[in-house]
């Protein structure tokens, strides 16, 4: 992409940020800066985090609320289909209906959630120390040589409820036409491929190469109706070599400058 310089910029925010008071966890945008302001002009889709903060501590919850949003009737499934459900069976049903019934469920579009699932789903941690330890168990899952890519939908934004507040951020601001990224239907296609006896580590690469086209899909939108020509990718999400290799490439191949936070750690 060449021409005269662009003044505004991408900024991608994946990973699991508290936000302050009763906001739920955020960590899953895309900002558009420029000219001293920072617009939100996307994000992921946002989700139902059963029951609060434990959510972040035990991925199999998360687990549950992506696979109800992908709209997948797991009280149905015979025992033995569904490992994460079946260890947890005894508060597996209390999370859906928390899920369902907006009950200790605050809304959540964080990175880190979706990577928590993802790593519930796939056997590998219902609990974690530390938000990050999913993402670290998915990521060295992953098999290096497996290059296919979960597809996920992006569209117009449409606010789950009207008790939802986007998340919020110092010194942003919500745009007109924001647009959501469906990490829902990563979730289910990771579980159909689970279901039809796919190896694990090819589910875990497909996942990571499936965030990676998202990011790379509303960047080339922001890009091409914003005029934005440079990404910086921020947060702890990017310490994941195998993300971050990902998204990088992705983004240089439409002709983007991308940056790395300098914060996020990529020596683990």
């Amino acid at each position: 992409m060449t021409g005269a310089p662009r003044k505004h910029a991408i900024r991608v925010v994946f990973g699991t940020i508290r936000a302050v008071g009763d906001d739920p966890p955020r960590g899953g945008e895309f900002l558009v800066t420029g000219d001293g302001t920072a617009e939100r002009a996307g994000h992921l889709a946002p989700v139902a985090l059963p029951g609060g903060d434990p959510a972040l501590r035990e991925p199999w919850r998360m687990a549950a609320a992506y696979l109800d949003a992908a709209g997948l009737d797991t009280d149905a499934l015979a025992d033995g289909v569904l490992g994460v459900r079946d260890r947890n069976a005894g508060q597996w049903p209390a999370a859906l209906a928390m899920t369902r019934r907006r009950i200790k469920a605050p809304f959540t579009a964080s990175a880190g959630v979706l990577f928590g699932a993802a790593a519930a789903l796939l056997d590998l941690c219902d609990e974690a120390g530390d938000a990050g330890r999913a993402a670290r168990d998915l990521e060295r899952l992953a098999d290096p040589a497996e290059t296919g890519a979960y597809p996920s939908a992006i569209g117009p934004y449409r606010p789950p409820s009207r008790e939802y507040r986007p998340p919020g951020g110092p010194g942003t601001q919500d745009g007109a036409g924001t647009f959501a990224v469906n990490g829902a239907d990563l979730v289910r296609s990771a579980f159909t491929d689970l279901v039809a006896g796919v190896p694990r580590p090819v589910i875990a690469a497909r996942f990571h190469h499936g965030v990676a086209a998202a990011i790379e899909a509303a960047c080339l939108r922001l890009s091409e109706h914003r005029g934005a020509g440079a990404v910086t990718l921020d947060g702890d999400l990017f310490g994941n070599a195998l993300l971050r290799g990902a998204v990088v490439s992705r983004l240089e191949t439409l002709g983007l400058a991308v940056r790395v936070q300098s914060q996020v750690d990529s020596s683990r």
